[in-house]
């Protein structure tokens, strides 16, 4: 008598959501017959049947979720399989310290100072907009950090400048626009 597989394809352990309700795909076989498919969802008092074991829609908690799956035959042969996955459905808070709007730089190099704060990022990808394009791109932010990220060889004259960041689930925001002059 062999136990069943289980394969949980989606979500994959480490994953990381925007929304609340995720997909579950997986996939069973046995060298009998299948009993019954189902799942626990961060400790639930109570297991969910998936219904014929196909693909159905969950629904997690924003932060870490921990999922179970479980299938037995008409043996009774029980196998498991288990993913962690993340939820998180917040943007990154941003606050630009500098430049002031209307700064004067002598430099093509113009630097701006900004922190990211996200509910459970612990690095986030940044970018420098400069003229609505992307200057420079710092992909490692630390969360909660001041930083710095300049841009080059802008020309001569006025331009608009802003720092957009996003998370592990890719939840973006943006600091206010500043106006500067080289």
């Amino acid at each position: 008598i062999v136990r069943p597989t289980l394969s949980i394809i989606l979500p994959t352990n480490g994953s990381f959501f925007n929304v609340t309700t995720v997909e579950l795909n997986i996939t069973v076989t046995d060298d009998l017959d299948v009993n019954t498919c189902f799942y626990d969802l961060n400790g639930a008092a109570t297991n969910t049947t998936i219904t014929d074991c196909t693909n159905v829609s969950i629904t997690g908690n924003v932060g870490e979720n921990n999922l179970t799956v479980y299938v037995d035959d008409t043996s009774g042969n029980i196998e498991s399989a288990n993913v962690v996955f993340i939820i998180d459905t917040l943007e990154p808070d941003m606050v630009l310290t500098s430049p002031d709007n209307l700064t004067n730089f002598s430099t093509a190099s113009p630097t701006f100072n900004f922190t990211v704060i996200d509910d459970i990022a612990t690095a986030l990808n940044c970018s420098l907009y400069i003229d609505s394009s992307i200057n420079a791109t710092n992909a490692s932010v630390t969360n909660g950090s001041a930083t710095e990220i300049s841009g080059g060889g802008i020309a001569e004259g006025a331009h608009p400048g802003y720092v957009a960041c996003n998370d592990d689930a890719t939840n973006e925001n943006t600091t206010e626009t500043r106006t500067f002059v080289i």
